[in-house]
């Protein structure tokens, strides 16, 4: 080769190198760019910085893991309005990363898990932080993917199992118990490598969701402690502080904790600021009840004011109706108990807009309405009249049956159902969910029954009777069962009690549900049969718990107390076998002797 051809190549070889070089540089000083806007929260703007940039390189993990994470974060910011679209994009982002890694990238794992969390597919969230456990800790130091996936999975696992928790089943509690216990576990690892770093506040505070899911609230204030040592900045700590100093009866320090919530000034906390001020004027309003007359009216006026407060508060637009909700909610209880019945009609209308399922939400603006009805002076049907009982066979069956209308301080208004177990000349003894007495940490505050009239004309309203809790379980015992006594001397004795089954409970045996709203007889058919419980179709609307169901004899074969409308498995009611409940009754010596 001779040296004029060597030149030309050398030169052309160092100008294709420098070319590169420049290319190079350039592409990392793009990358850094649109990390700075991510970290700087500028979320629309990293999208686009991401987009380019994986355009011109195409087989980046690391970019598109980035565009993921500015996809989902700007996902969850006020007024969001493609929200979802945002996620589907982010989750498609996370894909790439992974595909392009050969599924071997923590953080791509842990990000497309938080995406599935945000679209509400817990098990697929739980699957992906399980893979981030599997896979190498890049980028970042080495420890901070895998104690990201397990302080997430902790807390995909707390939420599952306060969802179990909540239903009342005896296997979805245990269930629940076993979660609880993988999200401890997954918590100890998460802050295994380093329990001081601050970022990982979350498992300390998930940790304390556990215990306070668990009832034992001193262990959870002491983690909720524990993450606001580390960082003092964790609103949602303080709030769950509070929670749980008030579930200990210590309204005082749980205002308190309220208060140091709202003081919190951050773009990630304003969020909470409502739900801080709800919680807040739910402690005010309980301390008013029982105080004397000044202190008393001291409370109900700053128990207005945070609840005010609370609706003057922003909120992300998935969590607004929520929140916004319980705090018109709160001022109807407040205006109820002043005796502003308009008012506070008018709040239970604004609380039901947003949230038309939240049922003590419904039932309060029924039982709201009812008595503006009674003081515009619309007359009461006596418990004694029959005149508008129709002539059917299902009559005498309904006439057992009541309607139960408690009133919590906190909750307002429920509707449950009860049924006659024993009458005995001027008492009747009732049947109900301890649930639909009893909110989980008061019992309520009065209670009142109303019998089966018929088709009553709209000119009236039926009267009601009184009632008391003479017998219930525990909290979380099982059974969930309850004991009403009725002064029942003006009901006409075609009121009688239903007779119970000593048969065997068979799977495929046909049924019928009578309960509310509005006495309503439902066939259902038994899918499945135990000592203690027994699964039967239909789902059953609010309302019905505490439902006799009846065989094709008409006795009580089984009570109602939740239902589970599972999507994979099909949407089943849950009743109490007889067996269960009559062992119960018996320890009561219900009925009398």
């Amino acid at each position: 080769m001779n040296m004029k051809w060597s030149r030309f190549i050398l030169t052309s070889f160092l100008v294709i190198f420098s070319i590169s070089v420049v290319s190079l540089g350039a592409h990392a000083q793009t990358f850094d760019q649109c990390r700075v806007a991510l970290s700087d929260g500028r979320f629309s703007e990293a999208e686009a910085c991401w987009r380019k940039f994986t355009r011109t390189n195409p087989n980046n993990a690391d970019a598109y893991y980035y565009l993921g994470q500015s996809l989902r974060k700007w996902s969850q910011e006020f007024n969001v309005q493609d929200e979802e679209q945002k996620l589907d994009d982010a989750v498609e982002a996370y894909q790439k990363a992974l595909q392009l890694s050969r599924n071997d990238y923590a953080w791509a794992w842990n990000g497309l898990a938080n995406a599935f969390h945000y679209q509400d597919k817990s098990e697929e969230a739980i699957d992906a932080y399980r893979q981030a456990l599997k896979s190498r800790n890049i980028p970042g130091p080495p420890t901070n993917a895998h104690m990201s996936a397990n302080c997430n999975l902790a807390q995909e696992l707390e939420i599952q199992g306060s969802k179990l928790n909540s239903t009342g089943r005896q296997s979805d509690k245990e269930i629940a118990e076993q979660k609880f216990t993988e999200a401890i576990r997954h918590v100890k690892q998460g802050i295994k490598p380093d329990p001081q770093y601050p970022k990982f506040k979350q498992c300390w505070t998930v940790w304390g969701d556990v215990l306070s899911e668990q009832r034992n609230y001193q262990a959870a204030i002491e983690k909720y402690r524990q993450s606001l040592a580390l960082a003092p900045e964790n609103a949602y700590a303080y709030i769950m502080w509070g929670r749980a100093l008030g579930a200990l009866g210590r309204l005082d320090e749980a205002i308190d904790k309220y208060r140091q919530a709202t003081q919190i000034r951050t773009k990630e906390t304003e969020a909470l600021y409502a739900w801080a001020y709800v919680e807040w004027g739910e402690a005010l309003w309980l301390q008013a009840q029982g105080a004397n007359p000044n202190y008393r009216q001291l409370k109900i006026s700053e128990a207005i004011e945070k609840y005010q407060k609370a609706l003057s508060s922003p909120v992300h637009r998935n969590k607004l109706p929520t929140y916004y909700a319980f705090a018109h909610h709160g001022l109807g209880l407040v205006y109820l108990e002043l005796g502003d019945l308009e008012t506070a009609k008018s709040e239970f209308g604004k609380a039901n807009e947003p949230h038309p399922f939240l049922d003590f939400v419904r039932s309060s603006y029924k039982e709201v309405d009812r008595l503006l009805q009674l003081k515009a002076g619309k007359q009461r049907l006596s418990v004694r009249s029959t005149e508008y009982l129709p002539p059917s066979n299902q009559t005498p069956i309904k006439r057992s049956v009541v309607r139960v209308i408690p009133r919590f301080w906190t909750r307002g208004f429920e509707h449950g159902t009860g049924w006659v177990i024993d009458r005995r000349q001027d008492r009747a003894w009732i049947v109900t969910n301890r649930h639909v007495i009893f909110d989980g940490a008061r019992d309520a505050e009065e209670i009142e029954i109303e019998p089966y009239y018929g088709n009553v004309p709209d000119t009236l309203i039926p009267d009601r009777l009184k009632a008391r809790v003479v017998n219930k379980t525990l909290h979380d015992e099982y059974p969930d069962l309850a004991v009403l006594e009725v002064e029942f001397s003006d009901v006409p004795s075609d009121v009688q009690p239903f007779t119970i089954t000593s048969g065997n409970i068979r799977n495929n045996t046909a049924v019928s549900i009578v309960g509310n709203s509005d006495f309503s007889w439902r066939n259902g058919v038994i899918k499945e049969a135990s000592s203690n419980e027994i699964i039967l179709e239909p789902v059953l609307t609010s309302g019905n718990s505490g439902s006799p169901v009846l065989n094709a004899q008409n006795q009580v074969t089984g009570l109602i107390y939740t239902t589970d409308p599972n999507e994979t498995t099909g949407k089943h009611s849950y009743a109490h076998s007889v067996e269960l409940i009559t062992n119960t009754l018996k320890q009561w010596r219900i009925p009398k002797p």
